[in-house]
C-alpha cells in the first residue's frame, strides 16, 4: 500500500483520498432471527462468528488508520470511491489435489471471484463491521462508486476501500 496522499478537486471542496488494505478474509453479512440469537444452533454459530469478524475487523481498521497518521475514528462517510474483496484461493497445497489442480487453483489470483458471498453481502458486512458499535449509523454513504471481487492467494484474503474525506 502506498503511504502517498491524493488531493482533488470536486467542486469548491477539498477532498482527501484514502487507500486503505485490511488483512482479513472478506465474509458476508449474516443475517440475524431468533433462533440465531438465542439458539445453539448452526445459526447461532454464524452470528458469533460474524460478531468475531466485525471485531477484528474493527481493530484492524484502527491500526491502519493509525498507521497512517490518520485519527482513530477515521471511517468512511460520504463517498466510497471503490471496494476490492480479495477472495483466498483453496488451498493449493491440499493432500489429495493434483498438479493439474493445483495450478489450476494457482492461476486463479487475480481473475474475478464469481461465487458467493454476493459483493452487496461483503459491502455490508464491511460497512456494518466499521459502524459496529459506534454512535453514527452507515446511512452517512451515500454512494459506492465501484465494487469487485478476486482472487487472493490461499490464507491472504484482503479488503481495500477507498474513500474520500473532506478537508
Amino acid at each position: 500500500m502506498e503511504d502517498e496522499v491524493l488531493y482533488l478537486r470536486k467542486g469548491e471542496k477539498e477532498v482527501e483520498i484514502i487507500d486503505v488494505i485490511i488483512p482479513i478474509e472478506p465474509m458476508g453479512a449474516v443475517r440475524e432471527n431468533r433462533n440465531s440469537k438465542w439458539g445453539s444452533g448452526a445459526a447461532a454459530k454464524r452470528v458469533n462468528k460474524y460478531h468475531d469478524w466485525k471485531k477484528s475487523v474493527q481493530v484492524l481498521w484502527l491500526q491502519a488508520m493509525l498507521k497512517m497518521g490518520y485519527p482513530a475514528n477515521t471511517i468512511p462517510k460520504g463517498e466510497i470511491i471503490s471496494f476490492e474483496f480479495g477472495m483466498s484461493i483453496l488451498n493449493p497445497e491440499g493432500k489429495s489435489v493434483s498438479k493439474k489442480e493445483k495450478q489450476k487453483r494457482l492461476d486463479m489470483v487475480g481473475e474475478y471471484h464469481t461465487k458467493k458471498p454476493d459483493w452487496d453481502n461483503l459491502c455490508k458486512a464491511f460497512i456494518d463491521a466499521l459502524y459496529y458499535g459506534k454512535d453514527i449509523d452507515d446511512c452517512t454513504i451515500y454512494k459506492v462508486g465501484s465494487v469487485e471481487k478476486r482472487y487472493a492467494h490461499y490464507g491472504e484474503g484482503y479488503i481495500r476501500i477507498i474513500f474520500a474525506i473532506k478537508k
